[in-house]
């Protein structure tokens, strides 16, 4: 038996709480994709600027490590904890379609993540994330601080699983439109890559897509991006040829390196001059030209004739820089340059005339012809003037390519306009193309319709 001093200890002892085991590492709160974000130090480690995605780990004390090797990289700066990023950040993709709600987690259903979209979202672990990069914005009148939506979605439909964009239906009726919108913030490089997307309108619904993201339509709602190009399009993919190879430039994306490619990509077809020219035949005879002309309401077959310069306009010296530096340019500098202007053959709503003035260059076994149209008089003053080549020709159908580059070795048809040799081949086409428009919408800026958004159809009264 114990003694009265030893009892006391013993019963001292066995009401004391067993010594503290060292703290487990910090509970990780899942993967995530990391884009375009530095990182800050962490002890020892010095934090890594992380600029192309890459799957990652965080843990609930901020730290950051690499999902495939377990390297640590350092500490996610504390803001994007709570604040989905405008650009880049902690991002996961949608694995299901999930409704946005707006201003808080039960606000107002306002659109859908579809499987694939990929947004910004907080580092919680609560029963919803607030998004950001959904690629629209709230409008507001104040340019100077544009409003971020706050947007809410479920949490566990978002992995860091990568799923191909979801495919939006065929919409008949469908309005599009293309704009260069900013996908990353700037980088080391300095300046800030661009990328082509399309937003589709359904005014049947009405509802606004893009890029697997769906948004009802509301006047305080708008696209978020760079601007809107000249005609609601983004330039051409370009494939130029280089050495052995070619060099793949994806439509309307600058600001990154072209990809290299041992042959023409699937779906390219290949330049084909045309020879012997037939719009250098069309010119000299001062014959006449067709387009499928697209305007606000309507689009229709257009006739315009070639016809002699006329006396210049003290604005035209955008136009005239344009022709210098074509006349710089090898390919050009020695061929022969035609100039005149092309009319449209029926007169507008108050009897105007539009007209382009150009100058051509015909082709020639290496290279295809080239047009300068100066911007259209009598609807249009303020664009740059048009740029186009004539890379291919099918029966009375020829093919442009806007702005081609140099050694350019292939194109997109989806991507090119058409111009027409005869009426009744441009007649033939956009009957066709009007009954494709019915089953989708989606797809009027894939049949080679040209567009000028100033230019006056002949019933506007505008």
């Amino acid at each position: 038996m114990f003694a009265g001093r030893e009892l006391w200890i013993v019963l001292a002892l066995a009401g004391c709480s067993p010594a503290p085991k060292p703290a487990p590492p910090a509970e990780s709160v899942g993967t995530y994709w990391l884009e375009d974000t530095q990182l800050l130090d962490s002890g020892s480690v010095h934090g890594v600027r992380v600029l192309d995605a890459r799957e990652v780990m965080i843990r609930a004390d901020r730290n950051v490590e690499d999902a495939a090797t377990g390297v640590h990289l350092g500490l996610l700066p504390e803001q994007l904890m709570n604040v989905p990023a405008a650009h880049g950040g902690v991002l996961l993709y949608a694995q299901e379609v999930t409704p946005i709600h707006l201003d808080k987690p039960n606000g107002k259903e306002v659109g859908r993540l579809y499987p694939g979209a990929r947004v910004s979202v907080t580092r919680g672990v609560g029963a919803s994330t607030e998004l950001n990069q959904l690629g629209f914005e709230r409008w507001d009148p104040d340019p100077k601080e544009p409003a971020r939506i706050k947007a809410f979605a479920t949490r566990s439909a978002l992995s860091s699983h990568k799923l191909p964009e979801y495919l939006f239906p065929p919409i008949p009726n469908a309005q599009v439109l293309q704009s260069l919108a900013i996908t990353y913030s700037e980088q080391q490089t300095g300046f800030k890559p661009l990328n082509c997307v399309d937003l589709i309108f359904d005014p049947d619904r009405p509802v606004q897509q893009r890029q697997a993201v769906e948004i009802e339509f509301a006047e305080e709602w708008r696209l978020k991006g760079h601007g809107f190009t000249r005609e609601g399009r983004c330039g051409s993919t370009e494939v130029t040829a280089s050495g052995a190879g070619f060099n793949l430039s994806p439509k309307g994306v600058w600001g990154k390196p072209p990809i290299q490619v041992s042959s023409i990509p699937p779906g390219f077809n290949a330049v084909q001059a045309p020879l012997p020219d037939p719009l250098e035949s069309v010119i000299r005879s001062k014959g006449k030209l067709y387009w499928m002309m697209e305007y606000i309401d309507h689009v229709e077959c257009e006739e315009w004739s070639v016809r002699e310069p006329t006396e210049r306009t003290p604005y035209d010296y955008h136009y005239d820089y344009a022709v210098q530096r074509l006349e710089r340019d090898p390919p050009y500098r020695w061929r022969d340059q035609l100039q005149g202007e092309l009319v449209r053959t029926e007169k507008g709503y108050r009897g105007e005339v539009p007209y382009y003035p150009f100058t051509y260059w015909s082709a020639t076994v290496r290279d295809p012809a080239r047009m300068l149209l100066e911007p259209v008089r009598h609807g249009c003053r303020c664009w740059d003037p048009g740029d186009y080549g004539i890379v291919d020709r099918e029966g009375d159908t020829l093919f442009v390519q806007d702005s081609p580059p140099r050694n350019t070795a292939a194109y997109l048809r989806s991507e090119a306009e058409r111009w027409f040799l005869t009426r009744a081949t441009c007649d033939a086409t956009l009957a066709n193309a009007l009954e494709r428009l019915k089953t989708d919408g989606r797809l009027k800026n894939q049949l080679g319709f040209r567009v000028e958004p100033y230019l006056p159809s002949r019933t506007a009264s505008w």
